[in-house]
């Protein structure tokens, strides 16, 4: 059992609001939300963050537009068709991590939905990957390496019996590249 005092945290909820902004500020108002495995807090929280964005932007977040995924890139494309064969289909989507978000880069990509002129995608984390796959995709860094370091640190000192004197909350940031672009309305 891990005592709270020996957890490292970072700000899903706010990095997660700011990536939905980004979205709302390019013009998206229908967007979708893959979530990933709800027995993650993280997970929670990044839903959260994203609804309470939507909301303040006076935006209805619909039923049909959110999908629960498993936080795996296969969960992913499954939630991927459903979201993008939708009569009325989302101008972007939010997957709450990197390998969904792939996933739905992948289903655009066979359904010839170009990214980001007819589609915005976003994840969350930062891995590798993300640079690697077409377009480059817009995401969440999470400082993974930075924040094991302070719970190895935490935990030594609690071993040791001694006092932990850095940071308990690490901040991830929104990282922007090429796949999400202003939502031009058809004329």
């Amino acid at each position: 059992v891990v005592d709270a005092s020996e957890k490292v945290n970072t700000n899903d909820y706010e990095a997660s609001f700011e990536i939905t902004n980004h979205l709302i500020r390019r013009g998206h108002k229908r967007i979708g939300f893959i979530k990933g495995n709800p027995s993650h807090l993280c997970i929670n929280q990044r839903f959260s963050g994203f609804f309470d964005a939507m909301k303040e932007a006076n935006l209805v977040c619909e039923g049909e537009l959110i999908e629960t995924g498993l936080n795996s890139f296969a969960s992913g494309e499954i939630c991927a068709k459903r979201l993008l064969s939708l009569k009325n289909r989302p101008s972007a989507v939010f997957a709450a991590n990197d390998e969904m978000a792939a996933a739905v880069v992948k289903i655009a990509n066979q359904l010839s939905i170009d990214i980001p002129q007819s589609l915005s995608v976003v994840g969350f984390d930062d891995t590798p990957m993300t640079q690697m796959i077409s377009p480059a995709l817009t995401t969440v860094h999470q400082p993974l390496f930075k924040m094991g370091e302070a719970a190895a640190n935490k935990l030594i000192c609690n071993l040791e019996n001694t006092s932990y004197e850095g940071e308990d909350d690490i901040k991830s940031r929104l990282v922007v590249r090429d796949s999400t672009a202003h939502f031009l309305t058809s004329v």
